[in-house]
């Protein structure tokens, strides 16, 4: 191997260590930050990493001022979201939306990292898709929470086509960004506008 090759690899092992050891000490921190990079290239120059902005933080950009604060009591403010979805990156906007409205968004991919993440700080609302890969795990996400004894959580289903409003067992389902507002509004027991 040529001496370039292994400076690479050792700067990349280095790297990885730092970030599982970062990992380790702040869990929660890097979750919120990683959830929301948008790209990250490695080249000759060192490793580039930009994040999603807001909509709030682009908006007041483009007007030069600062980000509009979220007026305490909103009900948004404090609040955990847990979304999941095998395809985050389609749901950047509605993340924003609920970012700039105070609330804490994670994303999970599936039921398993949905359960985890659940244990390890539990959340006020469920957002999730009903189908991933061809299945409908999605429809399996409550029952999952309920074997496992957690609490269970109001859970709104944010998809693509839908036949029905609601699921068998009532769990609202939109396909409608402000729908889906006006549900989360409701399931945190907020006022609907």
């Amino acid at each position: 191997m040529s001496d370039a090759v292994i400076i690479a690899l050792s700067t990349l092992v280095f790297l990885l260590v730092i970030f599982f050891a970062l990992l380790r000490k702040y869990p929660e921190e890097l979750r919120k930050k990683i959830g929301t990079v948008e790209t990250a290239k490695v080249g000759a120059k060192g490793i580039e990493v930009t994040f999603f902005e807001t909509q709030a933080n682009k908006a007041a950009k483009r007007r030069g001022g600062r980000p509009p604060s979220v007026p305490q009591g909103h009900p948004f403010v404090g609040k955990s979201i847990l979304w999941v979805d095998d395809r985050p990156e389609k749901n950047l906007h509605e993340f924003a939306m609920f970012e700039a409205l105070g609330a804490d968004v994670r994303f999970a991919r599936d039921n398993q990292s949905a359960v985890r993440m659940a244990r390890e700080s539990p959340p006020d609302l469920l957002i999730s898709d009903i189908g991933r890969e061809g299945s409908k795990e999605g429809l399996e996400l409550f029952d999952a929470f309920r074997t496992r004894n957690l609490r269970l959580p109001p859970l709104i289903y944010y998809i693509e086509n839908r036949r029905d409003s609601v699921t068998a067992e009532g769990h609202p389902v939109t396909i409608i960004p402000s729908e889906l507002l006006s549900a989360s509004v409701k399931a945190l027991g907020g006022e609907v506008v």
